[in-house]
């Protein structure tokens, strides 16, 4: 995300809209079940359309008003008021509602809600929500409402229906009449539930449709810059101990020959809390400073590597102006990261200003391969400021990068006193100097996350006498995550333990953050227990736009120890997920979640549910679905994953796997041959060793072989050949897909006239049959055939002078020598004395390289930069691949050099 002065960059709105239904229990079952199963799945699915995440908390659902009255249910239906604010619904009837006894408000609820002490023992719980979130509380004008039955109806029911008492009676006429006096709205006498839902829907979505326009849908770039705010905010706050990091960040960023940045240290030390307080003290104190935040901990899909990195590309494409296209393999952006940084690099000096990127949490990256692509240096104008834990990542980056390194270090004992004491004055709870001095013993005090998790305990613990007890308890934990465990064991002591378990275990399973309306579904946890969990481990969970993810990996430590320790629980719990992905995905593809549509073919292939993997990725509406949230390069990597794991491709990878070994086998001879060769130059007297046995060359078929494959393939083709061809399909029309998305029929059009036979073929034809879109009907020629295994795209010519060899002998036409760099760039040269440089995607030469010497060997570097080039003269010379400049030439053969290779990291 940006964080910067100027409005352009400002943090995004919310888009969530949490709805708080109040009435009373049992006379309002009907409505409330129309508005669950009706209503608000329908306003969910048009909101989701506005990029809008709607939540109905509706703590009436899935308790009884028996359990009510104990007084558990009050504290958590105001804190979901507020949670809630500004959307509030009542309804109201014949019936006052259960009224609390005075003796079951609980003493910490009254000194946070001071108001309710006068209504102890005469307000219904019904009312003193109303007067909670609306009566009391003016600013909730507009966003309001309340629907009050007919009262024929409630006598028609009868029983529960109606007032308890004459007393109760009186109170309610005496709400209603308040309600109405304050000027919120109300709709009067509505005749029966059906005519309620439909009036609810109406309301609602006005008022959504007000607050959120359709013409100021957000697309995926901007929500994912929400997740990353949502996750930078919850890391800011109370700081203790950081002021001389902060001051380190701040000197050393604010040179102007200032050097990368890594922050490093333990787990839970607070680089996460460094970053991002630091993020926002520069961008305030530097207003023509653009900061790029990306926190990989907000879930896996920030924490792969080419996601990470695309998300970063489109950022600085929006942030410069310029287009971005990424086609093909979704790697390819990883290679575009340096280039695209120089150029937020001179738009920002352009402004006056610096673009400063915040990496935080590099340990955590997955498929980043050898990190050939992370950028050796930064360009002028572009600082970095990154986190990351000691290991694999870090040593990698450090080959790569020379940088700074700011190691935070656990707190002192100083800060931890501090930190205590400033901690638990906030709400007037001191801790008494001896425990003080207990809890300084542990080894992990001097970890802030523990330091936190420890004190908030400890406040909310209201049994004065028994404090040392349950500090003791706490301070037996060995690890962090132990302590966690041990704030589970409370939550699961106020609440089921069965309850916390099922939501606990499903944001475990979940690949990023959780809508809650879903994690409710897959649960089966009533509203009301979920919100009880959930403020019950605030701290340790993030939430935002509807959705929930784990704070930190200590708690999900913590979850997998206490509640899924074996891997039949794991596999369990993976299991329920995909199932659930499966359910939504078989009735509309088109209008699923954004969770399901990212992550539901990770789940399918996480418990190797094949059939619907393969359903997903060959299924056109789900690639619309893709291409509309411009996740289409994402959506390649599950084609890779997919293509590596279906069982139909295990004899083609062992087949690949046997002729990789059989490469390095030849690869190790020769080198043993060749050095031979050097010794026995040299002098020595050993035998002349034999030539290696050469790797056998893949068997060209047969004219016959071919057409039957083609045959089989196009009419009856296996699970591996369709995401093949679908793949092929995403990969090659990855641009048009996108930028037509929104058009009803492109995809499906595209897909019918992409080829005249084959799965992608026939899925289009399917498609286009329920549409009634206009319908672009290609006419193929008569003797054109699907070919589902083309043996090339493409033959590039320009070389003019064929190479002739001789071999033992044998006079042999040379091959022209070529490479191809992950990024799309080729590079070939032969006898002709030139190197031309080819665009992999248009198959156009875009340079020509005069070298005015035979070439025998050439490679490319991974991000098509630099190329070297072997030669008759016995040399090699170092090519600038964009400016055809000569940048070096490397003398010392003795012989002509007829192989040579780029290391990954282009050295």
């Amino acid at each position: 995300m940006y964080r910067s002065n100027p409005p352009a960059t400002m943090p995004t709105p919310s888009r969530t809209v949490r709805v708080f239904l109040s009435s009373t229990f049992r006379d309002f079952a009907e409505e409330r079940d129309l508005l669950v199963r009706k209503v608000f799945p329908e306003l969910r699915r048009k909101c989701r359309e506005r990029q809008v995440e709607l939540v109905d908390v509706d703590l009436r659902w899935g308790i009884t008003e028996e359990e009510a009255q104990q007084g558990k249910v009050l504290p958590i239906c105001l804190a979901e008021i507020d949670r809630s604010r500004p959307y509030f619904i009542g309804f109201l009837g014949e019936r006052y509602g259960s009224i609390p006894d005075v003796d079951q408000y609980d003493l910490s609820l009254l000194m946070e809600q001071p108001w309710l002490d006068e209504h102890r023992g005469g307000k219904s719980i019904t009312e003193l929500e109303i007067l909670h979130g609306v009566l009391n509380n003016p600013d909730m004008a507009g966003q309001a409402f309340f629907y009050f039955r007919d009262p024929e109806y409630s006598y028609s029911k009868g029983g529960d229906y109606l007032s308890e008492s004459p007393e109760d009676q009186v109170k309610l006429d005496l709400l209603k009449h308040r309600i109405r006096e304050s000027g919120f709205p109300v709709v009067e006498n509505y005749p029966d539930p059906e005519v309620l839902a439909k009036r609810v829907m109406d309301d609602l979505w006005q008022l959504i449709e007000s607050a959120y326009p359709e013409n100021k849908v957000p697309d995926q770039l901007d929500l994912m810059k929400r997740r990353h705010e949502t996750y930078s905010a919850s890391r800011q706050g109370l700081y203790i101990g950081g002021e001389e990091y902060l001051a380190t960040l701040d000197q050393i960023m604010g040179s102007t020959m200032h050097k990368p940045v890594m922050v490093t240290g333990d787990s839970g030390g607070g680089k996460s809390t460094l970053l991002a307080n630091w993020a926002r003290s520069f961008s305030h104190q530097n207003p023509d400073a653009f900061v790029l935040e990306h926190y990989l901990a907000t879930g896996a899909d920030n924490a792969e590597a080419t996601t990470m990195v695309t998300r970063l590309l489109r950022e600085i494409a929006r942030f410069t102006g310029e287009d971005l296209l990424l086609e093909g393999d979704p790697r390819k952006a990883l290679y575009l990261l340096h280039e695209w940084l120089s150029k937020a690099g001179a738009f920002a000096r352009q402004q006056g200003g610096r673009f400063i990127l915040v990496l935080d949490g590099l340990d955590k990256m997955t498929g980043g391969g050898g990190l050939d692509w992370f950028p050796r240096h930064l360009p002028e104008g572009v600082g970095l400021v990154a986190s990351c834990l000691p290991g694999l990542v870090y040593d990698a980056i450090a080959t790569r990068m020379a940088f700074e390194q700011v190691i935070v270090t656990p707190f002192s004992r100083t800060d931890c006193e501090v930190f205590i004491h400033r901690y638990l004055e906030k709400f007037r709870k001191p801790l008494p100097q001896e425990l003080v001095e207990l809890t300084l013993q542990h080894p992990h005090c001097g970890n802030p996350l523990f330091l936190r998790t420890l004190l908030e305990e400890m406040r909310i613990f209201g049994v004065h006498e028994q404090l040392r007890q349950k500090l003791e308890h706490y301070l037996e934990s060995i690890t962090i995550d132990d302590l966690f465990e041990k704030v589970l064991e409370r939550v699961e002591a106020d609440n089921r333990p069965a309850d916390v378990k099922a939501v606990l275990e499903v944001l475990w399973a979940a690949k990023e953050s959780f809508a809650e309306d879903e994690l409710l579904d897959i649960s089966g946890v009533p509203p009301a227990v979920w919100a009880a969990i959930h403020i019950a481990l605030d701290d340790s969970l993030i939430g935002d736009i509807g959705r929930v993810l784990f704070c930190h990996d200590y708690m999900r430590k913590a979850v997998e120890d206490r509640y899924l320790a074996t891997e039949e629980d794991r596999a369990r719990i993976r299991i329920c997920m995909a199932e659930f992905c499966a359910h939504a995905m078989q009735s509309n593809r088109k209008d699923i979640s954004n969770y399901i549509r990212r992550h539901a073919v990770e789940h399918f292939l996480e418990v190797e549910d094949w059939d619907n993997a393969a359903a997903a990725l060959s299924d056109i509406e789900y690639i619309e679905a893709r291409a509309r949230a411009q996740e289409l390069s994402s959506m390649l990597i599950d084609y890779s994953a997919a293509l590596h794991l279906l069982p139909e491709g295990e004899s083609e990878r062992q087949a690949e796997d046997a002729r990789q070994a059989e490469l390095d086998r030849y690869a190790r001879e020769m080198h043993d041959y060749a050095a031979t060769w050097t010794r026995i130059r040299e002098g020595s007297s050993e035998a002349q060793p034999t030539l290696p046995r050469p790797v056998e060359s893949v068997r060209f078929w047969s004219e016959e072989e071919i057409a039957a494959e083609r045959k089989r393939i196009t009419e009856t083709p296996n699970r591996l050949e369709i995401v093949k061809a679908f793949r092929f399909f995403v990969a090659t029309n990855t641009a048009p897909l996108q930028q037509y998305s929104t058009q009803e029929g492109f995809a499906a059009n595209h897909a019918r006239n992409d080829a005249p036979a084959g799965p992608v073929h026939d899925e289009g034809k399917r498609r286009l049959a329920h549409l009634k879109c206009i319908k672009i009907i290609k006419q193929f020629a008569q003797d054109e055939i699907y070919n589902p295994l083309p043996a090339s795209q493409a033959i590039l010519e320009g070389h003019t002078k064929p190479a002739r060899c001789n071999f033992d002998g044998e006079e042999w036409q040379e091959a022209i020598k070529c490479s191809l760099s992950i990024c799309g760039i080729i590079v070939s040269g032969n006898e002709d004395g030139t190197l031309r440089v080819w665009n992999s995607s248009t198959h156009q030469c875009i340079k020509v390289i005069v070298v005015n010497d035979r070439i025998t060997a050439v490679d490319i570097s991974a991000d098509g930069r630099l190329i070297v080039a072997a030669g008759g003269n016995n040399t090699l010379s170092v090519w600038d691949a964009g400016s055809g400049l000569c940048l070096q030439t490397i003398v010392g053969h003795a012989a002509c050099v007829y192989s040579l290779a780029l290391s990954a990291d282009g050295r």
